[in-house]
């Protein structure tokens, strides 16, 4: 392993970050070191914020992945990896951090694809059957916070099939969004898919031929995912958990008797 990687890992390795995440950083900024660093330290600030240290296969994020709402396909040479949302992906009643938690999930298992970190990724939203109790301008923000700080170039936003109203939320939202993502957002129909992803890369939902069924779905992502944090963070954490836990049983224990 070249000098120059190695000592970026030794100073990553502080902030919990997994050697195999951290190289990441290492590829998406060419090896530039005071920017990949950049890179890690505002990942972790993410993490921090939004508990996606945790992000592994919970009960919440299968239950998730089981709505049928989610569908991945590798990236192909010369274009990005996939990953895309089915109408009313999230309503009111689900907690942003939760659906944050799921998406980079989904992202590390892309990132597993042959040119992922070269092409980026592609985010899809088919919004179909989409109404005001899916929006929610706190959830497109922490969107927005994850995108930017893991190491993977998002490409493109599609939005598929929107509606008078969907269309009305985008607007309501376009101030919030910053220039360059702007120039990322793109409409199309469903049958225009063919514009802005890979043939091989269409779901079978979409008459394409990947997978997007909820069990094939939840298998690839099982033989992909890996944790991104060390062992060690995954030991804190764990006994992290167990400390709250056993806290909670105790006061529960302690009303009970009063």
């Amino acid at each position: 392993m070249p000098g120059g990687v190695e000592k970026f890992l030794r100073e990553t390795r502080p902030l919990g970050i997994s050697d195999r995440w951290a190289e990441r950083f290492w590829v998406q900024k060419k090896g530039r070191h005071e920017d990949a660093l950049a890179g890690a330290k505002a990942f972790k600030a993410t993490a921090d914020e939004y508990g996606i240290w945790t992000a592994g296969l919970d009960e919440e994020a299968v239950e998730s992945i089981m709505s049928g709402k989610v569908w991945i396909a590798d990236a192909r040479p010369g274009h990005p990896a996939v990953l895309g949302f089915r109408g009313k992906f999230h309503d009111a009643s689900v907690c942003p951090s939760v659906m944050v938690r799921l998406v980079a999930v989904l992202v590390q298992v892309l990132l597993s694809s042959e040119h992922a970190v070269e092409n980026g990724f592609c985010f899809v939203m088919d919004a179909e059957g989409i109404g005001w109790n899916n929006f929610s301008l706190d959830a497109e923000r922490i969107y927005m916070s994850l995108f930017t700080s893991l190491p993977v170039r998002l490409t493109r936003i599609v939005t598929l099939n929107p509606s008078l109203l969907m269309r009305a939320m985008m607007n309501l939202m376009w101030p919030f969004i910053g220039t360059k993502m702007r120039e990322r957002m793109v409409l199309r129909t469903s049958e225009q898919l063919g514009e802005v992803l890979h043939p091989d890369q269409h779901p079978e939902y979409l008459g394409g031929g990947i997978p997007s069924s909820p069990e094939a779905v939840l298998a690839r992502i099982r033989a992909s995912y890996r944790p991104w944090v060390t062992e060690e963070q995954l030991a804190a954490l764990a006994a992290e958990r167990c400390g709250a836990a056993g806290s909670g049983a105790a006061a529960a224990s302690s009303e009970a008797s009063a």
